[in-house]
């Protein structure tokens, strides 16, 4: 969703586009990914995940993973292109 709302270059898309905006589009990925699986897809495969789930910790739990996802996705696109990991090897492996 973040995707098409950059690439529409949308008023919503140039604050969504900064550091603090892709955690927070998918921390509300991750609320919409909740009542998805919580009202139309585990109800419709298993009943009993639907109605024993603590709802408070699972919905706390789909938040936190779209905060993550979001700091990550955002890490990797503004880190510079051809940057190395720190343990990446340095020299030719020809010989």
């Amino acid at each position: 969703m973040l995707a098409l709302l950059i690439r529409t270059r949308t008023l919503i898309s140039g604050l969504l586009a900064g550091p603090l905006g892709y955690p927070v589009a998918a921390t509300l990925g991750g609320a919409l990914l909740y009542v998805v699986m919580m009202y139309a897809v585990a109800p419709a495969l298993n009943t009993e995940i639907s109605d024993n789930t603590a709802r408070a910790p699972f919905f706390l739990a789909h938040l936190l993973f779209g905060a993550v996802t979001g700091a990550f996705v955002y890490w990797r696109a503004v880190r510079p292109r051809g940057a190395a990991w720190a343990g990446a090897p340095t020299g030719s492996m020809a010989g």
